[in-house]
């Protein structure tokens, strides 16, 4: 209504007319359905099918007890994922973690594709972390999610600030392995590009600080309206995924107008510390790759090419070459996408990446996802031709049963109650998302 609103009034004001009775016309004309504007659509989130739990899939019991225990809600923490997980996530996890093949899932819009990469990505740190520390310890990327626009980076990055910094997750991870899993975005969003110098730091970096320090000052001063608004604002942004995760900002960050380097020559600001589960500049990724690395085909060309990001592939080629039992984990998104002219260059892309980390395709583990694909048969060859894999290392694909309930189905006395005892004043004023989940 309110948009419909507005363009009538901007018409209305740009064409100006006198005689009440064309206006009134042209009142009516502009508030009749399909002129310029239509009536609303409802559409419901689909429900898909869940059958198995996680301790029906096989999984190592390291990882099933790591995922019992993210998928419970406890000390005012939400669950992160969901036990039981709906049919096409528990075969997306089967098939990568207990039969190591690579897969297709070519399921619906709002079916959780998103799970179907990271359960996988997920099991496969978790395993490294609890069984083989010592390797775990040594800084390479894991896992690849490559993106065809950096709007999908931008909104992939929310969902794992959630996730790798959740402290279940934190804990986990350096309990077993004495550091936290570790992400980055690398797009041209990441600050900064070329090499770190302290002169850029005290420009390119200075928006860290008058932005997120700057809040988190205003949070922990003096209670007073713009000290509750800052506090209200870092604690929407962190329910967003908005909020770098980091161990601690404001002393990563540094003291302002404090020097860059020590006296040997050595940054001390804005350095990776112990516990920060995001790399949150390129000079981070520089320094020690993340376990896992967010990008799009554009900057992943670039980084092919350039000098600078060469350490980021070195370091992952002999992470490899010193554990042969470990894959590279490549994730797709969207890949339907990469398709004609453009899609041959993407598919050359991949396969210079396998040359450079040098390993054959049996240790390049695929995730291909897409809504779009429908022949079963055509998708899978389609996988395989771009990532350079034989059709024989896929899984059969993977796609999502929708669980309908039938329109004259008749609700539970169970759900009755469940729903009557919601308050939906508090759920409308709550103003951040753990108050509503709760």
């Amino acid at each position: 209504s309110r948009l419909h609103g507005a363009l009538r009034q901007y018409i209305e004001a740009t064409y100006h007319v006198g005689n009440p009775q064309l206006i009134q016309q042209r009142l009516e004309l502009l508030n009749t359905p399909g002129v310029i504007h239509q009536e609303p659509f409802i559409e419901s989130t689909p429900r898909y099918r869940s059958n198995e739990s996680f301790s029906d899939l096989g999984l190592d019991p390291i990882v099933l007890d790591f995922f019992e225990q993210i998928s419970r809600s406890e000390a005012g923490h939400s669950p992160l994922i969901y036990d039981p997980p709906y049919e096409h996530q528990a075969a997306a996890t089967r098939s990568a973690l207990v039969d190591g093949k690579s897969l297709l899932v070519m399921t619906g819009t709002g079916s959780g594709k998103t799970e179907c990469f990271l359960l996988p990505i997920l099991g496969k740190l978790a395993l490294e972390a609890a069984h083989s520390p010592q390797t775990f310890a040594e800084p390479a990327l894991r896992a690849l999610v490559l993106y065809p626009m950096n709007a999908l980076v931008n909104d992939q990055l929310g969902r794992l600030r959630l996730m790798f910094g959740d402290q279940r997750v934190v804990q986990f991870f350096t309990q077993h392995a004495g550091r936290p899993a570790r992400f980055a975005r690398y797009t041209s969003r990441t600050l900064y590009p070329g090499v770190r110098d302290p002169g850029k730091d005290g420009t390119r970096l200075r928006s860290i600080g008058s932005f997120y320090v700057r809040q988190l000052e205003l949070a922990a001063g003096p209670p007073s309206d713009e000290q509750r608004r800052a506090a209200e604002l870092v604690e929407r942004l962190r329910d967003r995924g908005k909020w770098p995760t980091k161990e601690d900002l404001t002393r990563w960050f540094g003291t302002p107008r404090t020097r860059w380097r020590n006296s040997d020559g050595e940054f001390v600001r804005c350095v990776t510390m112990p516990g920060d589960a995001e790399l949150f500049t390129r000079h981070e990724v520089h320094q020690a790759p993340s376990d896992i690395l967010v990008t799009n085909y554009s900057m992943l060309e670039y980084m092919m090419m350039r000098p600078l990001e060469r350490p980021v592939f070195d370091r992952t080629r002999q992470w490899l070459e010193d554990n042969p039992d470990q894959s590279f984990l490549m994730v797709i998104d969207e890949s339907h996408m990469y398709r004609g002219a453009g899609g041959a260059e993407v598919a050359l892309l991949l396969r210079r990446v396998r040359t450079r980390l040098n390993i054959p395709p049996e240790r390049f583990q695929v995730i291909c996802t897409s809504a779009s694909f429908r022949d079963e048969n055509y998708a899978i060859e389609f996988a395989a031709r771009l990532s350079g894999k034989s059709v024989s290392d896929f899984a059969p694909p993977i796609k999502g049963d929708l669980a309908l309930r039938l329109p004259d189905d008749t609700g539970s006395e169970e759900e009755a109650e469940l729903l009557a005892g919601i308050d939906l004043d508090a759920f409308h004023s709550a103003k951040t998302e753990n108050e509503k989940r709760n």
